[in-house]
């Protein structure tokens, strides 16, 4: 059975980075959108959407919530996943690290301008910035962890394309601008981002 993905029916959500993933595993799915809040919120089955979270992933009967979760369980899954567990857990820490740049990125935008120079100032050119490039200044491959691309690439590609889209004065260039490239032109994901359903 295909995978069929729960997400909330907003723009920029949760639900990319689990599509991104997919798209790279050369999976197709079916997608099932909720309204936020409102008609529909209350139709969650406790068993898809546990405590009401989504995006939830439901394949052939077992449902996962949590977007970091959903992709890192995806990988292992696929053999994407780096069979070292030090590596699997930079993986997996790389892809929550993805998640507070999403957090802090829609805070700052959601606060207004003294937020957003706080958040380009302390977290974008201050944290998120410089940590990946330390990354991929070790990297051999141009990848955050090991030879091939992992759920870590496509979450950061993910939460700094949400950055970008939302948080005026957010501008990226130099290594990560080039990972960012890098991941893009993944055969799987540029069709994907060119395809009409996006």
């Amino acid at each position: 059975m295909r995978p069929v993905l729960h997400y909330w029916d907003t723009p920029l959500g949760r639900g990319e980075q689990i599509r991104l993933w997919m798209a790279e595993l050369g999976l197709t799915w079916d997608e099932v959108a909720t309204p936020w809040r409102g008609e529909g919120w209350d139709a969650l089955a406790p068993d898809i959407a546990w405590f009401g979270a989504v995006p939830a992933l439901v394949v052939d009967g077992f449902s996962l919530v949590q977007s970091g979760v959903i992709v890192c369980w995806l990988a292992r899954e696929h053999g994407r996943m780096p069979v070292d567990g030090r590596l699997a857990a930079t993986v997996e820490a790389l892809v929550w690290s993805a998640e507070d740049l999403r957090q802090a990125g829609g805070l700052a935008a959601h606060r207004g301008p003294d937020a957003v120079r706080d958040f380009l100032r302390d977290d974008w050119r201050g944290r998120f910035l410089p940590g990946l490039e330390a990354f991929l200044a070790r990297s051999t491959s141009g990848w955050l962890v090991g030879d091939a691309p992992t759920p870590a690439d496509t979450s950061f590609w993910d939460a700094i394309d949400q950055v970008l889209a939302t948080v005026p004065g957010a501008t990226l260039e130099g290594p990560v601008a080039e990972h960012r490239a890098l991941v893009a032109a993944l055969p799987r994901i540029a069709a994907y981002l060119a395809s009409k359903g996006r």
